[in-house]
């Protein structure tokens, strides 16, 4: 959404670089641009999140608001993620293969929340525990 803002030249309204003008016909063409960003905004999201814009008044309200809206669904998916994540065992039940790769499907899911760093670590504290249970 950020990316077609900057391409139609409505972002800096957005985000707050451009205030509203104090001139009454700069004013207008302000108004006129942020018009087009909610309209922008407004047509790109899904039914169930127009609620939340449908009160607000200029397109920097609509993306503050939406931005805190998604900011919360990543934290319960990351945290949600990190614990179907760390509580995975493999039972004999079924294929090594498909244990791994439902491993690697939870991986690839918090890299694109972007949790390359926690991965990391989980990864490196899930590889000492298998170092310490192993039977060879």
């Amino acid at each position: 959404m950020e990316l077609l803002l900057l391409e139609r030249e409505l972002w800096d309204v957005v985000s707050g670089a451009t205030p509203v003008p104090t001139g009454e016909e700069d004013a207008a063409k302000w108004l006129v641009r942020d018009g087009k960003a909610r309209a922008a905004i407004g047509l790109a999201v899904e039914e169930s999140q127009k609620v939340i814009i449908k009160q607000l008044k200029t397109s920097k309200e609509f993306w503050d608001a939406l931005k805190k809206h998604h900011e919360k669904a990543n934290i319960t998916n990351k945290v949600s993620l990190l614990r179907q994540m760390s509580s995975m065992r493999f039972s004999g039940s079924r294929a090594m293969e498909d244990h791994i790769a439902e491993f690697l499907s939870i991986v690839e899911r918090l890299r694109d929340l972007g949790e390359l760093l926690r991965i990391i670590r989980l990864l490196r504290s899930c590889w000492v525990h298998c170092q310490r249970n192993i039977i060879i």
